[in-house]
């Protein structure tokens, strides 16, 4: 992980498979100027860990990252990170959390939407209230994602694009 020239010129030195993906990294320095809180948005609380827990295990690109109840739980009883959700009729339908956080800057995680919710703008509402909470701590939001169209929302989010960042999984050799 690193930088695209610092991983590409990595790449050029193994001759191991690889694959090679390129990010962008996003940060939101400046807070939109929206008014009020993002309706219909909640701050998860210890009671909330295994609905939380539940929903993102639907998403197989999160299985892996959140294979531990565990770990969200201790996140949300020490403070270490928030975790945002919005619900319809008693079931989350939309979340978001803060991730890796530094002394400046903090990196947006989980953020993903139910199929039928998709397209009617809640991860947007989700984004936009990660943000205000990083905001309030005096640290930037930031994100790496890819640079695929479905991404751009980060750009309507307010986030201007810093750089690009890869990653290298390296398999077996050739």
């Amino acid at each position: 992980m690193g930088d695209m020239d610092s991983v590409y010129r990595f790449a050029g030195q193994t001759d191991a498979e690889k694959k090679v993906t390129e990010n962008y990294l996003y940060a939101q320095k400046t807070p939109l100027c929206s008014t009020g809180e993002p309706e219909g948005t909640r701050i998860a609380t210890a009671e909330d860990v295994d609905r939380i827990y539940s929903f993102l295990m639907e998403f197989p690109e999160f299985a892996g990252i959140y294979s531990e109840k565990g770990m969200i739980e201790n996140r949300i009883r020490t403070n270490e990170g928030i975790h945002i959700f919005i619900e319809k009729d008693g079931k989350i339908i939309a979340h978001g959390n803060s991730a890796a956080s530094a002394k400046t800057s903090c990196f947006l995680g989980g953020i993903c939407v139910a199929e039928p919710y998709r397209g009617k703008g809640y991860a947007m509402k989700i984004i936009d209230a990660l943000c205000r909470e990083i905001h309030r701590k005096d640290k930037i939001p930031c994100i790496f994602a890819p640079m695929d169209k479905e991404y751009s929302i980060f750009r309507k989010a307010g986030f201007d694009i810093y750089g690009k960042w890869g990653t290298m999984q390296i398999g077996g050799r050739k």
